[in-house]
């Protein structure tokens, strides 16, 4: 595992943006959206090549965002009628076709 430091990332960005909100605090629900099974970012490339014959997809991450701690989803679950025991929403939990 490689670790960075990102402190002067940060200071960059607070020079470049000064209004950057670096204090909030929010709560990211993602998912890859039909990619590659594994995408991982190494020191200098990437596992899949972009220029690959084999690879014509872009990488898309898609999700929500919710500003401040985890939101209570029980009433979205309910309204959506999903099984009890569903913890991850899929497409074809709530859409078909």
């Amino acid at each position: 595992m490689v670790n960075f430091d990102i402190s002067a990332l940060r200071r960059m960005t607070k020079i470049l943006a000064p209004t950057a909100d670096f204090e909030s605090s929010f709560t990211f629900y993602y998912d890859e959206t039909n990619n590659i099974r594994k995408f991982y970012v190494k020191e200098f490339d990437f596992n899949v090549s972009f220029n690959s014959k084999d690879f014509h997809s872009n990488f898309v991450l898609g999700g929500l965002v919710y500003e401040g701690s985890q939101p209570d989803i029980k009433p979205l679950f309910d309204r959506l009628k999903l099984q009890k025991n569903i913890k991850d929403v899929k497409f074809q939990h709530i859409a078909k076709g």
